[in-house]
């Protein structure tokens, strides 16, 4: 929390291999110049076949996990309150399976509060913004949830009574503010570096609502904030179906299937190994407004995140028509890329690199097969062609 207090401030398998001689490749001038060479696809480490069907998970944590990654797909988007709200804030954009997690978004004390009061599950989305010319804005709408109502009630309740060191060493005394529309909210307002934070808790059955809403300009403007918020994220939570919290241990890992034919790695964050609904997916796409488009033009209907991220497009032309999309969708500035060569073997694939910034983007390969967009990221090079080779061979291998 003390990192954005002030508004400018701010998942081996190893399965079979495919056995190439070393030598020269000959090809045969009756290849199909456009055609897939699997013979040469380098898919180093990475498994080439799906993966058994993976089952349920294997303890309340990974139920927690799981149901977070179902909340998301009822979890407002910021820009669904105000349009301009698109910049991400990646380090808080997460599902909060734990109280630890917890901790990463508000102060040690106010998730101590939330952790006597039963704290389950949640998520959390950031995004910030402005119009214009006009003051940069940054709203953080949560849902956090509780084994009932009189829990979440109580929660509210002693989250809000509790302080937030990292605010109150950087802000005049705070002070209650009325959330328009919401007299049950309780909120607290923070004059920070002549801007305005407003933190917000809002019981709603068995969940806290929470946001965080920062203004450079008048703190009306960050409650009105936080009053769209609600207006927005109270009936979306209303229609989760939320799993018993005794039922949480026997969630399926991959309904879909997907994810058990998306390449896996052992470095997975808690919001990897899952298969998103499109909108839990656009939680974390850099660029909303471009990703928007392309999942709506792609009719894309599930988005798998493991070491490759997988769409599942409305058809093969569609997925074909979105290679020309998926860079500058899902990257925060596709004009730091410059285009490297593919994919031996692949011959549609494209690579790109940025030669600097952040080393997990620092390469980017992408391929599209069947009905499926996917791309992979990473600090090397062959790392990340391997990735998609592999990913190449596990969306195409027989069933």
């Amino acid at each position: 929390m003390g990192v954005r207090a002030a508004l400018a401030v701010g998942l081996l398998t190893v399965a079979g291999c495919t056995h190439v001689h070393r030598g020269a490749a000959i090809k045969d001038p009756h290849d199909d110049p456009n055609g897939v060479n699997v013979a040469i696809l380098d898919h180093g480490s990475y498994p080439s076949q799906p993966q058994p069907p993976l089952g349920t998970v294997k303890s309340e944590r990974g139920g927690s996990e799981v149901e977070a990654h179902r909340m998301a797909t009822n979890i407002a988007l910021p820009n669904q309150v105000s349009p301009e709200l698109t910049a991400p804030f990646p380090q808080f954009t997460t599902a909060v399976d734990s109280p630890a997690l917890l901790r990463a978004i508000i102060s040690d004390e106010i998730a101590d509060a939330a952790e006597t009061h039963h704290f389950v599950t949640g998520f959390n989305t950031e995004r910030a913004g402005a119009i214009g010319a006009a003051p940069a804005r940054l709203l953080s709408n949560a849902v956090f949830r509780f084994p009932s109502p009189e829990d979440a009630t109580a929660a509210a309740a002693a989250m809000s009574a509790a302080p937030d060191p990292a605010l109150l060493r950087q802000s005049t005394p705070a002070t209650t503010v009325s959330i328009p529309r919401y007299p049950a909210t309780l909120a607290w307002v923070y004059q920070i570096d002549g801007g305005f934070d407003i933190t917000a808790y809002t019981a709603r059955g068995p969940y806290v609502l929470y946001q965080f809403a920062g203004s450079k300009a008048t703190a009306e403007e960050a409650a009105s904030l936080v009053a769209g918020a609600l207006d927005v994220q109270g009936p979306l939570i209303d229609s989760f179906a939320a799993t018993p919290v005794d039922k949480l241990a026997t969630l399926p890992i991959d309904p879909t299937g997907l994810l058990a034919r998306t390449v896996p790695y052992d470095e997975a964050t808690v919001n990897e190994l899952t298969v998103y609904s499109p909108h839990a997916a656009l939680h974390f796409e850099p660029n909303l407004d471009a990703a928007q488009k392309m999942y709506t033009a792609l009719g894309i209907d599930a988005v798998a995140f493991y070491r490759t991220r997988v769409y599942q497009t409305k058809d093969p032309a569609a997925a074909a028509e979105g290679m020309n999309q998926l860079l500058a969708a899902t990257v925060a500035n596709a004009q730091s890329y410059t285009a490297i060569p593919g994919i031996p073997g692949l011959p549609q694939a494209r690579c790109y690199t940025r030669g600097s910034g952040d080393p997990d983007s620092r390469y980017v390969c992408l391929a599209a097969a069947d009905r499926y967009l996917f791309k992979a990221a990473g600090a090397q090079d062959i790392d990340v062609r391997q990735a998609v080779a592999a990913q190449y061979l596990m969306l195409t291998a027989p069933r």
